[in-house]
């Protein structure tokens, strides 16, 4: 203890006799591990695990579908984003009926179909994705909450996710056939495949897609029953993907065995762009202080 309180009087006395030494000391070691915090404190909140944007995938439903286009049994991951095998996908989805027959009595399901396609607000047109999704049916609470404004009503109205710089109340021409839409509301920008999107009600804007049929098909569905691991296969044997909250609040074993869920690729991790750059800041953070440091260091020993 006597030796701490000696070091801090000589501390205390050296900062007296050199305050600008001593203050850019304090910045060249706290300016790159605030700049490194700062870097990675944006890259943590930013970047999700799929395992944190399952409820922004699901809503408030009981399971979300994919349509894989294979007309033979798949296996899949327990999140129902991987699946194998994957093969070309047919020219043909499967209609609402057939996803409504295979959930069985008492399910109900909606659409939820996305492209990618453009819109202008007056001058050069922009690409975005473009969503049709009933935002008004319970299922969809927690996709896309409202910042401001309202969910559309008609055909003609859409509403924006916040990284458009689209204010509320204009009016956009979408498509290169510049269809008419008013934009009567701002969602908060979700960190899904859906981010950066235009979203109006079934039906409005597909039908003047530049892009004609080609659009990714999934369904959120409302289930009497929860749809359990046993369920996700049964559907899997008819080449449906299948996210269910069931599953997901008690998920099978991984593995390649018979019932098993596929492992995530990468031998099971999963890794974000948070992870690969806090290992990366860490590494540059030790070398940017090592060369701080250590270098003034031996430039005071050479002059002695």
């Amino acid at each position: 203890m006597t030796a701490l309180l000696a070091a801090l009087r000589i501390s205390r006395r050296d900062i007296r006799r050199a305050k600008a030494r001593s203050a850019l000391i304090v910045i060249m070691i706290g300016l790159p591990v605030l700049a490194v915090t700062a870097a990675l404190t944006v890259f943590a909140t930013r970047d999700l695990t799929l395992e944190e944007q399952a409820p922004m995938l699901l809503g408030a439903a009981d399971a979300r579908l994919v349509d894989t286009g294979e007309d033979r049994p798949i296996r899949q991951d327990v999140l129902g984003v991987d699946w194998k095998p994957r093969g070309e996908r047919r020219a043909e989805p499967r209609p609402q009926e057939r996803i409504q027959a295979l959930l069985g009595q008492g399910a109900r399901v909606i659409p939820v179909r996305s492209t990618y396609d453009e819109y202008s607000m007056g001058g050069r047109y922009t690409a975005a994705r473009a969503v049709e999704l009933d935002l008004r049916d319970p299922m969809t609470k927690g996709m896309f909450p409202l910042i401001e404004g309202r969910y559309p009503r008609s055909a003609d109205e859409v509403v924006v996710t916040a990284s458009r710089k689209v204010p509320l109340g204009a009016t956009i021409r979408y498509t290169r056939r510049d269809v008419t839409k008013h934009v009567v509301g701002r969602v908060v920008e979700q960190r899904t495949e859906y981010g950066g999107s235009l979203i109006g009600p079934p039906g409005s804007l597909f039908p003047a897609s530049s892009g004609g049929s080609d659009t990714d098909d999934v369904w959120l569905a409302d289930l009497p029953a929860p749809l359990t691991w046993a369920g996700t296969l049964r559907l899997n044997q008819a080449g449906i993907a299948v996210m269910s909250s069931a599953v997901l609040a008690d998920p099978p074993s991984v593995g390649k065995g018979p019932g098993q869920a596929l492992a995530y690729p990468w031998g099971g991790t999963v890794w974000t762009v948070s992870g690969v750059v806090s290992a990366a800041s860490g590494i540059a953070l030790a070398v940017i202080e090592v060369v701080l440091l250590a270098g003034p260091a031996f430039a005071v020993g050479i002059r002695r």
